[in-house]
Formats: structure tokens, C-alpha cells, sequence
């Protein structure tokens, strides 16, 4: 579905664009333009990718000088913005080196952002700051609305806790802002609850979340919820790295009857209930089951069976930064995880 674009090495795409460019940089009073190169991501023929980077980077050169008259005609500045994949080094793959945009001053805002099927809840966003380091550039961690565990799983819209659970790891990070796209309060858009049911977004729960965005300090102090999802995007050839389905692989050294799945959570909280749901494939769960969060044994919720468990997990054992969970089994014992996500209650 990401590969719907037009073929950038051909010089009639090229200039079809810009046309499209230049009517809105000559004919409006803008602030600014974003150009969204997630749409579509896939620009170039497979194995053209670094190639075709160059035309994007000459091709965003003239883009930058056609801003930089219309902000002489207009007497204010006009600053451009781009959307790139959420890995540096996936976007350069894909022709969509945004960094070297940045070192070059063509570009104001950069937004590490996934396609659509998934948000990718792990944004490399403290390498994105070292590499924008020096240029001025503002970064703004992007957060998508569809949830997606793993590839080809069942999949559901964020919520506001989802969403808030995805933002506070981009704000400790270090992004400047944080990007929602595709969040529109409609009565058809249904999110799901931290206890795995749907509701509707209301107009009360985007204004609460997003007054909530503005800081770091105000975003820690709301219920949240912190997930493992794959990342949608990745360049030709470039290997599938998602953690989830996670099962016992046999080659996973040091877990031999299990495996180990990273959450990233932001700051660790203090003095606030903290739970572990974990979720697996039919057709059930492993009998003998030990839970590990960074090392502390988590004994599960008594009485509770079905594909769905959940671990109380004590604050003080969390970390800063993201959490290790570690499912330990019987060696020899299939299954397969399909969901992980931490529950953080809101600070009352």
C-alpha cells in the first residue's frame, strides 16, 4: 500500500510536484509548507533509492529557494517541514535523507513519522537529536492513530492513552514537539481502553490530551498505557526487526526457554499502580509461566487464565528510560505473544 507513489526519477514527476509547489508558495500568505514525503514513502524503482536521493536533495533545494522569495515578497519568514521515515537511516535508504536536508538549511521542522498501518512506539528520537544537533532544526516526534502489535495482527486506533503512552518517551527525548496525524474526533473513530474494550474519541478526550502534550511534566502526570508495535516502513532490503509475535526461537541466547521484549515508557513514575497485560495466541497460554520486569519476578493476577494475563508490577522496580520484560517457560514449550503493554494509572 506504501508504494502508490509516482516514479521521482522521471523529470516530468519532478516538475508536476514543484508546479504544485510554487502555486502555493507564489499565490498564498503562508507561514510555512509541509512537504509529506509518507506520502507515498517508496519514490524510486528498488536499488535506486541513494540515487534517487540526490534528485529529492536538488529537487527540496529549489523548493527551499522558491520559500526563501516567497518570504521576501510576503516579509515574513515561510519555514518548510518534512515528513521521513522514524529511522535515520531508513529514510536515507529510501532517498529521504533528512538530515543532510537539515545540515544544509533546507528545511525547519523534520517529523519522524511511521506510514499508517502502525505508529512506531519506538522512535530512535535521541539519535535524531544528536544528528539535527547544530542546525537549528526543530524535531517533532509523530504519532499515528492505527495500532498494530505486530505485522499482519489484529489491529485497533490509538487512544488517549496510547497516545500519550507513545509521547512522553519522544518529549524525555528531546523532540521539541509532538506530531498527531490522522487524530480526528468523529463519532466513527473508535479507540481502545487500557482494558482491551473500544470507545469513541471525544472532543473532552483530544483537548484533555492535547493540553496534556505541551509538556513532558504535564503528559507523566496522565494514565497511560506503553506498547510494542513494528515499524511499518523500511527500506528495500532492509531485514523485518519487529519483536512482536515474540516466541522462544531456540537461538536466543541468554533467554534458551524464552524470550525478552523491550518496552520504551519515558520516565519511570513514582508512587503510581503500574500493571503488565500480556496477551497470547490461541490456541492458549503456557502453563508454567514466570514473568520477569528488569529482572524482578512479577507473579501474575490469582484465578486469571485465558490467552490474556496480568502482572502487577511494584514502581520501584522500573527504569528509566524503557523496561525489559522477560516470559520464561518450560523449555520446550510453545507459544507466542502477540501483545505487550505496561498500564501507568494516572497521578492523583
Amino acid at each position: 500500500m506504501a508504494d502508490r507513489g509516482l516514479d521521482w526519477a522521471r523529470p516530468d514527476v519532478q516538475e508536476h510536484y514543484f508546479k504544485l509547489v510554487l502555486e502555493q508558495l507564489e499565490t498564498l500568505d503562508l507561514d510555512g509548507l509541509e512537504l509529506d514525503w509518507m506520502r507515498f514513502v517508496y519514490h524510486f524503482r528498488p536499488g535506486h533509492e541513494l540515487a534517487g536521493g540526490k534528485i529529492i536533495t536538488e529537487w527540496m533545494r529549489r523548493v527551499r529557494a522558491a520559500g526563501d522569495r516567497a518570504a521576501v515578497r510576503l516579509g515574513h519568514p515561510v519555514l518548510l517541514g518534512v515528513r521521513a521515515p522514524t529511522q535515520p537511516e531508513t529514510a536515507r535508504r529510501c532517498g529521504l535523507d533528512a538530515v543532510a536536508w537539515a545540515r544544509e538549511g533546507l528545511v525547519d521542522l523534520v517529523v519522524p513519522m511511521p506510514f499508517w498501518s502502525a505508529t512506531d512506539i519506538d522512535v530512535p528520537i535521541i539519535e535524531w537529536k544528536r544528528l539535527l544537533d547544530g542546525t537549528g532544526v526543530q524535531l517533532a516526534g509523530g504519532i499515528e492513530i492505527r495500532y498494530q502489535p505486530g505485522p499482519n495482527g489484529p489491529a485497533s486506533m490509538m487512544g488517549p492513552e496510547l497516545a500519550a503512552g507513545a509521547a512522553l518517551p519522544l518529549l524525555q527525548g528531546g523532540a521539541d514537539l509532538v506530531y498527531l496525524f490522522n487524530y480526528d474526533p468523529l463519532p466513527l473513530l473508535r479507540m481502545v481502553t487500557p482494558d482491551g474494550t473500544e470507545k469513541l474519541w471525544t472532543m473532552e478526550s483530544i483537548s484533555t490530551l492535547g493540553h496534556a502534550l505541551q509538556s513532558a511534566a504535564a503528559l507523566a502526570a496522565q494514565p497511560r498505557l506503553h506498547a510494542v508495535a513494528y515499524r511499518d516502513v523500511r527500506a528495500p532490503g532492509e531485514p523485518a526487526d519487529n519483536a512482536l509475535p515474540a516466541t522462544d526461537s531456540g537461538e536466543d541466547f541468554p533467554w534458551p526457554s524464552g524470550c525478552a521484549v523491550r518496552i520504551v515508557t519515558g520516565p519511570r513514575p513514582t508512587g503510581r499502580a503500574v500493571g503488565l497485560r500480556v496477551e497470547f495466541a490461541a490456541p492458549s497460554a503456557p502453563e508454567k509461566l514466570r514473568i520477569f520486569v528488569n529482572s524482578v519476578e512479577c507473579p501474575a493476577v490469582a484465578g486469571v487464565t485465558g490467552l490474556r494475563r496480568t502482572y502487577p508490577v511494584p514502581a520501584a522496580v522500573l527504569q528509566d528510560e524503557a523496561q525489559v520484560v522477560e516470559v520464561i517457560t518450560a523449555k520446550g514449550t510453545p507459544f507466542k505473544i502477540v501483545r505487550l503493554e505496561l498500564f501507568v494509572a494516572g497521578d492523583k
